[in-house]
């Protein structure tokens, strides 16, 4: 079955039971003067059409029902709504409900600006969610945040590549992703590996190298290390050799797989549909894998984006901005997410739910990333650090396109970023 069937049959799937939702008691009857909810989500294309066609659904079932009208709204990347919704504070112009990556919830959370959500969950629901995607959905032991269109990185390759040239397709460690793109090389494809400076996809690669970003404790910076330095010579190692390249942005990279120029590489679970109808248009065969390590014990981020409430409003509207995450993130609208944009199912319980098994089966690339989830983590959120994703970012560019010297760059970046975390405690 094709993706697009499948995409059509959870649509009239989740139609069909939605309306068949109980009203939630939240809000108790319908109003001549509906309750207005404005709604801020990130990306356009399949995540976009996602969340508008959820919204409307709800607008025409529960939120009918209970005289609520959602307004879904637009408003850039995760960076861009951190920055919004710090401005709409300022004018008094919030909206209700947001998605909010994990580094916002925890600045906003900090700073007053998220409305705790316990009180309007019940916790035979929450015990649904995969544990992995609730860690960050808490500041301070208190929630504030229902784990949404999370992911984490994987690695995408050209499969019909590695089957033209007769490479075989095995991805477990670093070595045999520098093996693949040796391969690819002799085989006239020069791009071998993708290499992008970006925190979240190191962040995955130290881990998979035996170091990390942040302690345990979410406290201090410790990628100053011989493991984490040891990754950083052997991408050096793979450039200087001519097998990976550095694309300085995901457009580049972009690009260059659209035109059948790149082997491997790193990108979100979140960007799988997307990819997979770039492969089809371009008539090249995408698959994925985990993330290579070069240790024993796997661990990966999570990543993507919890739906928030935001303070500031009344309990009435509240409420029913409760009512509208709860319906978001039920199971069949949560695997309905899961079908059209390629993040995790969010919930243990669509592991058995017939359109999820269903695209399993047909579309295996959806598979990968709900198997590394039972290797994922907290992502960093620590208080100042997504100053510190911006140090990171750099030091990468910095050590992966000049000649500095490794470790003592990295001590460099690590003074700076434990600098930042103090200051923001």
């Amino acid at each position: 079955m094709k993706l697009g069937k499948l995409i059509r049959a959870g649509l009239a799937t989740l139609s069909a039971l939605s309306l068949m939702l109980p009203a939630n008691n939240l809000v108790a009857e319908a109003q001549e003067d509906p309750i207005e909810i404005t709604f801020w989500y990130a990306f356009g294309d399949a995540v976009e059409a996602n969340n508008q066609a959820l919204t409307e659904l709800f607008n025409e079932t529960v939120g009918a029902e209970n005289g609520i009208q959602v307004s879904a709204e637009y408003q850039g990347n995760y960076e861009d709504i951190y920055s919004k919704l710090q401005s709409a504070f300022v004018a008094g112009e919030t909206p209700h409900v947001s998605v909010v990556n994990s580094l916002g919830l925890i600045q906003f959370a900090k700073n007053g600006m998220l409305q705790p959500i316990g009180d309007y969950m019940a916790q035979e629901d929450l015990d649904d969610f995969y544990p992995g995607l609730l860690l960050n959905s808490y500041f301070e032991e208190v929630q504030y945040g229902l784990p949404y269109l999370r992911s984490t990185p994987i690695m995408y390759y050209n499969a019909s590549l590695f089957e033209e040239y007769g490479i075989e397709a095995k991805l477990d460690t670093f070595d045999d992703m520098l093996t693949a793109a040796r391969a690819l090389k002799e085989n006239g494809i020069d791009n071998g590996v993708a290499i992008l400076p970006n925190q979240w996809h190191f962040d995955a690669f130290m881990r998979q190298s035996g170091g990390a970003i942040l302690n345990e404790d979410l406290t201090e910076a410790v990628f100053a290390s011989e493991e984490v330095a040891s990754l950083f010579q052997f991408l050096r190692d793979g450039l200087a050799e001519g097998v990976f390249t550095f694309y300085p942005s995901g457009t580049d990279q972009t690009t260059a797989y659209s035109n059948n120029q790149l082997g491997m590489w790193f990108e979100s679970t979140g960007s799988l549909v997307n990819t997979i109808k770039i492969s089809e248009e371009v008539g090249f065969e995408v698959a994925t894998a985990f993330i290579p390590t070069a240790v024993e014990e796997r661990n990966v981020p999570t990543g993507g984006a919890n739906i928030a409430m935001i303070s500031g409003h009344s309990e009435e509207e509240n409420e029913a901005a409760a009512l509208f995450m709860n319906f978001l993130t039920a199971p069949d609208q949560a695997a309905y997410s899961h079908i059209n944009t390629g993040y995790l199912p969010t919930r243990q319980s669509l592991a058995e739910h017939a359109d999820v098994v269903a695209l399993h089966t047909e579309t295996p690339q959806y598979a990968t990333a709900l198997a590394q989830l039972d290797y994922a983590g907290i992502e960093p959120n620590a208080p100042g650090y997504a100053e510190v994703v911006t140090l990171i970012d750099d030091m990468i560019t910095e050590i992966l396109t000049t000649d500095v010297e490794i470790m003592p760059t990295l001590e460099l970046y690590q003074e700076e970023a434990n600098a930042v975390l103090e200051a923001n405690r």
